[in-house]
Parts: C-alpha cells; sequence; structure tokens
C-alpha cells in the first residue's frame, strides 16, 4: 500500500514500482499525472523540481495527526458512553431495588429517598456532558483557550459532584444527620 497512490482523475489505485514520475493510469482512464504532486503530467517537464512536494508531506503529516486526533477523541466519547449506560441501568437498579432496600433499612418512605433518583439523574446528565466534550474537542479549533484543560476541569467536577453523592448516601446509610465534604485524592 505505501507504493500505490489513487489516480487523481478516476481514484482508481495505481501502484509504482520502478521509473519515472509520470505515470499513466489503466484504460480507459488513461490519466497521465506526476506520481509526486498528483497533478496532471503536461507542463510538467520539471518533474524533480516539483514544488509540492513538501506539501504533499506536510498534508500527510496533517491527516495522520487528525486521525490520531479523531481515535483519540472518539476512543475516550465510546468509554464515557458506556460509563453513562452503566449510570443509567444503576439508576433502575436503584429505582427498582435500592430506594426499597435502603427504605426499609432506614424506615423511610420511598419519596423520602427521592433525591438520591435526582443526584444520580444528574451524575448521568454530567456524564452525558462529559461524553460530547470530545465531539467537542475533536472539531475545536486552537483560540486563546487551551481545550486540553476544559474535559480535565469537568473530570474534577464530576469527581466532585461524586464525593458529594456518595458521602451523602453514607451518611443517609450510617445514620449521621450532617453531611461533610471530603476533598477528592488527584
Amino acid at each position: 500500500m505505501t507504493s500505490t497512490k489513487p489516480c487523481p482523475n478516476c481514484e482508481r489505485p495505481i501502484e509504482k514500482i520502478i521509473g519515472c514520475m509520470c505515470v499513466n493510469c489503466r484504460p480507459p482512464c488513461n490519466f497521465e499525472f506526476c506520481w509526486i504532486c498528483l497533478k496532471i503530467w503536461d507542463g510538467h517537464w520539471n518533474f524533480y523540481g516539483c514544488n509540492r512536494y513538501s506539501k504533499v508531506i506536510a498534508e500527510r503529516r496533517k491527516e495522520k495527526e487528525s486521525k490520531r486526533k479523531y481515535l483519540h477523541c472518539w476512543d475516550r466519547w465510546e468509554a464515557h458512553g458506556i460509563s453513562r449506560r452503566k449510570a443509567v441501568k444503576d439508576l433502575e437498579n436503584l429505582k427498582s431495588q435500592q430506594i426499597k432496600k435502603l427504605g426499609d433499612f432506614k424506615q423511610l418512605v420511598a419519596i423520602q429517598l427521592h433525591f438520591l433518583v435526582e443526584a444520580w439523574k444528574q451524575l448521568i446528565d454530567c456524564r452525558q456532558i462529559l461524553r460530547w466534550t470530545y465531539a467537542y474537542g475533536y472539531f475545536y479549533q486552537k483560540t486563546s483557550m487551551n481545550f486540553d484543560e476544559f474535559p480535565k476541569k469537568l473530570i474534577g467536577l464530576t469527581s466532585v459532584t461524586r464525593n458529594y453523592f456518595e458521602n451523602l448516601v453514607n451518611a443517609l446509610e450510617n445514620g449521621v444527620s450532617h453531611v461533610e465534604s471530603k476533598p477528592v485524592a488527584a
């Protein structure tokens, strides 16, 4: 594949093993082009001085970087989607089983524990927002704001929310009347 390029006219793959930089596509296309810059060969009398070569290399590097960025963003987008789907399943478990168990254990009615469902929904929303920051990051054009810091801050805020939520649940389970915030370990 490294010695193959698409014909600039018909996009059929052309393989170049040896020979000069003038390449002819197969019939019926028969397009004659420069192997280096992929432009029409007519008027390309000095292919050794083809000034498009460095631009082609730069474009290829840019394409590779774009693919790396896409894979980076897609992997994280998908991972947060999986986490969100798990949180949705956990919410259903909370609604169907855990609220009743906790209510029976603490002798509370389900309506008094409704805040847990609302907090869980907020966590699901946070996962969704965090997930889509990577789609935004893929299409983001650099400005004065550093996008790489934004997901880190959002992840930190999600951790803080989770910390408060876990402390609230633990305090409720242990019969503590107040909830304290514990700093999140970095």
